[in-house]
């Protein structure tokens, strides 16, 4: 199988031995939505900046579509689109002036500006120069660039960074329309929701090392928490019905008048008819899916614990 991107064995220790990467090992497949989950420090745009080329390796190798990054063709550059730390915006220059630039770089007609200033809101500001935005507006702006040449693969670090709630959305769409049409995204984030909605596969990093990788179910499946159902009752429950109890469900606590099962596809309807035919009076049921933030703050937490 070709992949999009691979990575293998790769180490980055910046000069005066500050290590950034540590032993990190990638395949991505067409069509993956890669998150980059981590506290900052963690290596995550070290990582996009290595498979742009802009920086060597220490040691190991990245390739995109099978050529080192460091000396990829013209052709293969053209199918990148990227927004790092730096927008790529030219302050002076209006919004419109800013596109057309991009869109003549990248021979890229001017139907697409027109385009993209109607649907990302810029209208309005078309004329407005760029050191006179607000930030979310320029960091819509510095969003739309990318996309401008209809890249195959997208390299984003925070794009959803110092948007409004209903620019956040839009992003988040934006981004399940290009998953929609097979494009190969890697993103960055602190929006941890954003990134659950949209990545088929999160990538948790700490100190320079890869913690886990994987999809959301395989992360949760490895916590051995996919759901938590809190039943809260009164009575009391007899040790035979504890035992069924705990025979039927994986059970995550047992106090006084509640329960806590959690699991993949759990049926919590037949949990309450259990208790409710042992003459157990059900007062609430609580259902809890495991979050992104809560899969992440666990791997960390065993990792620190492991570590200190």
């Amino acid at each position: 199988m070709s992949f999009v991107i691979e990575i293998n064995g790769v180490d980055k220790t910046y000069p005066g031995g500050k290590e950034a990467l540590r032993g990190i090992n990638i395949s991505v497949n067409e069509g993956e939505v890669i998150g980059l989950v981590g506290p900052n420090g963690a290596g995550k745009t070290t990582l996009m900046k290595l498979l742009l080329g802009v920086s060597n390796p220490t040691s190991g190798y990245l390739k995109v579509w099978g050529e080192t990054c460091t000396s990829m063709s013209k052709k293969s550059r053209s199918k990148i689109g990227f927004v790092l730390d730096q927008r790529g915006l030219y302050s002076d220059l209006t919004v419109e002036e800013n596109l057309i630039f991009w869109a003549k770089l990248y021979a890229v007609g001017s139907k697409k500006v027109e385009e993209y200033l109607k649907d990302w809101g810029l209208g309005d500001v078309r004329k407005q120069p760029v050191n006179q935005l607000s930030s979310g507006m320029m960091q819509r702006l510095s969003l739309v660039r990318p996309l401008l040449h209809d890249p195959t693969l997208l390299l984003l670090d925070e794009p959803t960074s110092q948007l409004d709630p209903v620019a956040r959305v839009n992003v988040i769409d934006l981004i399940n329309k290009l998953k929609s049409e097979n494009k190969t995204l890697i993103m960055t984030s602190h929006d941890l929701v954003g990134l659950e909605r949209t990545c088929t596969r999160i990538l948790l990093l700490q100190k320079g090392r890869i913690l886990a990788d994987g999809s959301m179910q395989e992360l949760s499946s490895r916590l051995g928490v996919g759901e938590r159902i809190t039943v809260r009752y009164r009575g009391e429950i007899s040790k035979d019905l504890l035992k069924k109890i705990y025979a039927d469900y994986r059970v995550q606590a047992a106090g006084a008048n509640t329960i806590t099962v959690s699991g993949d596809g759990i049926d919590s309807g037949k949990l309450v008819r259990t208790l409710v035919e042992h003459g157990i009076d059900v007062e609430n049921v609580e259902e809890q899916k495991q979050s992104l933030e809560d899969i992440y703050l666990s791997i960390v937490q065993k990792d620190e614990g492991k570590w200190n």
